[in-house]
């Protein structure tokens, strides 16, 4: 394996997702797709704005990007 191969491995698995969702199937599948291109880094569910900016305000959640559902009850995910 190459030393970029081995950069490119290593990335992956520090990269720390969100997943703004309020389907659980649709949230799910998009962890499942995640995983399948090899990141393996924490990811982390939510269902709805008040729980991604709890997520996004504790310490402990290093997140790296985040995946929002653009059609939320509440707010637009782009809100």
């Amino acid at each position: 394996m190459s030393e970029e191969d081995q950069k490119l491995i290593q990335a992956h698995s520090e990269i720390s997702f969100l997943i703004l969702e309020d389907e659980p199937d649709i949230g799910e599948i998009t962890e499942e797709c995640l995983r399948q291109l090899g990141f393996c880094g924490p990811i982390t569910h939510v269902s709805c704005i008040d729980e991604a900016t709890k997520a996004l305000t504790q310490e402990e959640n290093k997140i790296g990007f985040i995946i929002s559902d653009w059609n939320l009850q509440e707010l637009s995910g782009l809100d």
